[in-house]
């Protein structure tokens, strides 16, 4: 056997083990473009979840058929029809129906209170959601 230490053999190089590579540093302004695209498309993304919002609408209160809200969400809410019947299915759950509007407002109502505060205290504020347990009403009353 070839010892390293006569010089007899070159040693050879050995792999890292998976778990002690590091990932690729991301470039500083990563984390930048990010927020920037995610604020640039936040408009059009609300816009677009405003039609699942809509096609709720149509199946519950309308008495639409699940064809009619499946043929909604393609044409006007824009989904690759993989994604509208996941939505469609989604919003027929029993269990999960009310959570597209639960959400919806509540993300309005937490921005409108995160929102009505000076600059400083807003994080404040989003710390308190992490902390604290807000209702709606408390989340109301301080908004104005």
């Amino acid at each position: 056997m070839d010892d390293p230490a006569d010089g007899r053999c070159e040693p050879v190089p050995t792999a890292r083990p998976c778990w002690t590579r590091r990932a690729p540093t991301p470039r500083p302004s990563a984390a930048r473009d990010v927020a920037e695209r995610t604020v640039r498309l936040h408009g059009l993304r609300d816009r677009l979840e405003a039609a699942t919002d809509e096609a709720t609408l149509r199946r519950y209160v309308d008495g639409a058929s699940s064809e009619e809200v499946l043929a909604y969400l393609r044409d006007v809410g824009r989904y690759r029809l993989k994604v509208a019947a996941k939505r469609l299915a989604f919003l027929e759950d029993p269990l999960s129906r009310l959570y597209v509007f639960a959400y919806e407002g509540g993300e309005s109502l937490v921005a409108a209170w995160v929102e009505t505060a000076e600059a400083p205290d807003q994080v404040g504020r989003f710390g308190r959601l992490l902390h604290e347990q807000v209702t709606p009403g408390r989340l109301r009353a301080e908004s104005h």
